[in-house]
């Protein structure tokens, strides 16, 4: 009885391969349907492959790591797996009547984004032998998001803390008002002797810069050339002076000539 039950089966696949042999082996529907799936860091997501006919095997492929997902040839479900390089990070699901590769993968970290790769072999029966297995792939694009840090303030405004993914990854810890205002100080004052130290750094750059274009040099020359100019007019002006005082001496012994000759 065993023997004519495993032979139906065997009739009643070869049935099935031949009356669909005739259309062609494809991908009918994924899971999320348009292959994008957004998390947040520490959720499990779902990924999910649907072929119109019975499915031998699938790899699911991820960087450098795949899970590989073999199916009986009775169509009675899953025979064989291999997700062990995930950690256990992997559930593997789905319903193989309905030709479904399925996997759920548990707390989703940011290496888990990037493209989930789907590979679906067709079953085909031993007993027909001129067949050959059709491979069907997509691709599936997943974005894992860390979650937004959440700052907590006590009614006191004393304690802060900051949380991440429900963990706290800093806090702020005061007794009394005094340690707020010293800390409050304290940061003031080191935004102040940042500022200083950018100002320091700004004026030396300036200085580096006008000696690599010489501008020292020319403002000197500059300089030097104003006190020369200076010093010729200074000159100029002296050198009339003198000769107006020298006029004015001549012009004065004339006259002290004249009158010494009329007294005498």
């Amino acid at each position: 009885m065993s023997c004519c039950s495993n032979f139906c089966c065997s009739i009643l696949v070869v049935l099935v391969t031949m009356t669909n042999a005739k259309q062609p082996f494809q991908m009918v529907s994924t899971l999320p349907k348009n292959q994008n799936a957004t998390v947040q860091e520490g959720e499990s997501f779902t990924l999910s492959c649907n072929v119109n006919k019975y499915i031998r095997s699938c790899v699911w492929r991820h960087l450098d790591k795949s899970c590989f997902l073999r199916y009986s040839a009775a169509g009675q479900g899953l025979v064989k797996s291999k997700c062990l390089i995930f950690d256990q990070k992997i559930d593997v699901r789905g319903n193989y009547a309905r030709h479904e590769c399925q996997i759920l993968i548990h707390r989703a970290m940011p290496t888990d984004s990037g493209v989930w790769k789907c590979e679906v072999r067709e079953y085909v029966s031993s007993l027909a032998i001129f067949a050959t297995p059709k491979v069907v792939t997509k691709n599936f694009r997943v974005h894992v998001k860390s979650p937004d840090p959440i700052v907590e303030v006590k009614e006191d405004g004393l304690d802060v803390g900051v949380r991440i993914g429900g963990q706290t990854v800093h806090e702020y810890l005061g007794t009394d008002e005094n340690e707020a205002q010293e800390r409050h100080w304290a940061l003031i004052g080191v935004s102040t002797g940042f500022g200083i130290f950018i100002l320091i750094v700004l004026i030396a750059i300036s200085i580096v810069v006008m000696k690599r274009y010489g501008l020292f040099q020319r403002m000197s020359d500059r300089s030097q050339s104003v006190k020369l100019t200076d010093i010729e007019e200074d000159d100029v002006r002296a050198g009339v002076q003198n000769k107006e005082n020298e006029k004015a001496m001549s012009r004065l012994g004339v006259i002290t000539y004249a009158t010494s000759q009329r007294v005498f």
